[in-house]
């Protein structure tokens, strides 16, 4: 056993703290709303509500993958983020987070993308559930702070990486996937003070990073098709020399998800059903925010995949452990 793998076994830290505090609680609550409905008296929906499971993650084929380390690319890269959170008020706008995030690749060139990664933190979202166009689409807006620490599991050079940060910042995630509207948006964004940002020590610096995608909705009898224009793009001001943390990309593709109609029994698998999609797409860097990157690196990139989310990211908390269901309008259907 290497000295990096025996450190995903033994990952510390405040991270590891949350995690343990959350699912204590998670117990807690649990074994005391089932006393309550033992002894005949309504369940405690705030309390047994508090404790929330969401994941989030992405698996793609990429063709080029804006690098020259290895040309073509042609590999596989995926993550996926495990969150429990835990909600110190009944609005669920103040609370504890934990998170595990696997991370792989098919290429070991990268072997500092096949990590874990624990993050161990606090949130609030300024904006509570309230009525309105305005409060839907600020609700979402997540301030925290969390400190992270990462652990690389095929380091065959034991190349020397840091494996800890501290992240400040806010987040963002928001879409229209189940509203009204005729056309989908899916708008994420993130920006955040780093200390290592997992590079070197010192980093101490702000990264900006997000994507914008729109398309229009089109009904596939139960399933959704969506066409799509993206934005994505990655800006760290103070080192403009990192081409691979300073760029524009635009592009053009489409998503298919399988299961989007509503009005099943809601629950965790069923919202995670209603966000699956798969996805092609077509990637080109429009500018460089920085230094420009060398000739050799390609200027697009082909991707097709997988993805996948539940909707605590976006703000749509389950009641009673069930998730809360939009319908899907007429309108959403042209």
């Amino acid at each position: 056993m290497t000295r990096r793998t025996r450190q995903i076994a033994t990952l510390g830290g405040p991270a590891v703290t949350v995690l343990v505090v959350c699912l204590l609680t998670a117990g807690a609550t649990t074994a005391a709303a089932q006393a309550r409905d033992q002894e005949g008296r309504p369940p405690d929906t705030d309390s047994a509500g508090r404790v929330q499971l969401d994941v989030i993650g992405e698996y793609h084929f990429s063709r080029f993958n804006f690098t020259d380390l290895k040309k073509p690319y042609d590999g596989v890269d995926g993550f996926v983020v495990v969150r429990l959170g835990l909600w110190l008020d009944a609005g669920r706008q103040i609370g504890l987070f934990a998170d595990a995030i696997p991370v792989v690749t098919t290429e070991p060139e990268f072997f500092f993308q096949r990590h874990v990664q624990l993050n161990g933190g606090v949130q609030w979202y300024p904006v509570g559930r309230r009525d309105g166009a305005v409060s839907r689409l600020l609700r979402p807006v997540r301030l925290f702070a969390q400190a992270s620490t990462r652990a690389v599991y095929d380091n065959p050079e034991q190349v020397a990486l840091q494996d800890t940060d501290v992240e400040v910042g806010f987040d963002y995630y928001y879409d229209t996937l189940f509203a009204a509207e005729p056309v989908a948006a899916f708008l994420f964004t993130t920006l955040t003070y780093r200390t290592t940002n997992f590079s070197f020590e010192g980093y101490d610096g702000v990264l900006w990073s997000g994507n914008v995608t729109v398309g229009p909705k089109i009904a596939l009898g139960g399933s959704s098709l969506i066409p799509y224009g993206v934005a994505d793009w990655t800006y760290a001001h103070k080192y403009s020399s990192r081409f691979f943390e300073n760029f524009l990309r635009m592009g053009a593709g489409v998503r298919w998800y399988p299961f989007p109609k509503p009005g099943r029994p809601a629950g965790f698998g069923t919202d995670l059903a209603r966000r699956l999609h798969v996805f092609a797409e077509l990637v080109g860097n429009a500018a460089w925010l920085g230094d420009a990157a060398p000739p050799s690196v390609e200027g697009h990139d082909v991707r097709f995949g997988v993805a996948f989310a539940t909707g605590g990211f976006f703000r749509e908390p389950r009641r009673n452990g069930k998730q809360a269901t939009p319908s899907i309008t007429p309108a959403a259907r042209r």
